[in-house]
């Protein structure tokens, strides 16, 4: 019975040791066919069958895109030339979201389409049967443009603390992400650090009770001091992590990005932002027209460059 076990065993040792040795000729193999097969001028040998079977997965890309928000509410507010576009759904500036997302979807801009009951004559209050079908009509109507889930996503309100409760937020976010049901990626928040602190710790009570993909951050003036991007910002990454949430910085900057001060406070936070892993910075303008209010905030107004050194160098960072 010994001897039968050593046979069995020496065996299974000789087979192993063929197929590994099998195994690791196969690649050889596989070029001196090419080399022949070239030389005889015939088409190539099919793949390794090993390569065929289990081939290498792509590696994801994790470059942080870079680009504008407010797009589509006060009219395109963007250029083309950005990574990604944040276009607000305004339902009395429908025109200007369906201009942008044509451009967007043109040039390869990724899209952050963020459905906003903000109107120009005060907000909307839908009960969930409107609400439902706005989501919806949105959802089908990007898809029908060519908008798919690996070049844009959904996200809901801007600022919502400035307007309503975070519970009537949640309910809109729980409420939407049960309509879109998976078939884009839906963020929620979009409130600025400190407001949302104020009201009611908005984006802690977000993450407990509702359901979304994408923690979107506000920064702007909350971040006014290097300590503040360095602190709130890590405190954004840790409530992601602690809720398994991804990361993205919807509205960065609140400050004159024409200015030296202001240019190098943005590449502060730019920084900071691709540190901690988020997908997306989007400045509050990169063009904007016959808005002087914001004129501050772009680093284009009325077609005139404000400072063609900060905006090359922002140009080189996109790309």
């Amino acid at each position: 019975m010994k001897k039968i076990t050593i046979i069995i065993l020496a065996v299974i040792l000789i087979t192993a040791l063929g197929c590994r040795t099998a195994k690791s000729s196969a690649p050889q193999a596989y070029d001196n066919a090419v080399v022949e097969a070239q030389k005889g001028n015939l088409p190539p040998p099919p793949p390794p069958l090993d390569e065929i079977i289990d081939p290498e997965e792509p590696e994801e890309d994790t470059t942080m895109r870079i680009g504008a928000s407010g797009v589509g509410k006060w009219g395109l507010a963007f250029t083309g030339k950005e990574a990604v576009a944040e276009i607000r759904h305004v339902m009395d500036r429908q025109d200007y979201f369906w201009e942008a997302v044509d451009i967007a979807l043109e040039n390869d801009i990724y899209i952050i389409a963020n459905i906003d009951n903000w109107t120009f004559d005060g907000r909307l209050d839908p009960d969930e049967q409107e609400w439902r079908e706005r989501v919806e009509s949105l959802v089908t109507d990007l898809e029908r443009r060519g908008a798919n889930k690996q070049n844009a996503r959904i996200t809901i309100e801007n600022e919502p603390m400035k307007y309503i409760s975070r519970e009537q937020y949640i309910w809109l976010v729980n409420i939407a992400y049960d309509q879109i049901d998976q078939r884009f990626y839906m963020g929620a928040g979009n409130e600025e650090y400190d407001l949302a602190k104020q009201r009611g710790n908005m984006y802690e009570y977000l993450c407990e009770n509702a359901d979304f993909d994408i923690l979107d951050t506000h920064w702007q003036a909350s971040f006014a001091t290097p300590g503040d991007i360095e602190n709130k910002a890590n405190w954004f990454r840790d409530l992601a992590d602690r809720h398994d949430k991804r990361l993205s910085v919807t509205e960065a900057n609140w400050y004159d990005i024409a200015t030296p001060e202001g240019y190098d406070l943005l590449i502060q936070t730019m920084t900071k932002a691709e540190e901690l892993g988020s997908e997306d910075f989007c400045v509050v303008f990169t063009s904007l027209d016959d808005q002087p209010q914001y004129e501050w905030l772009a680093f284009i107004y009325n077609g005139e460059v404000r400072n063609q050194q900060h905006w090359d160098d922002f140009l080189s960072r996109i790309e």
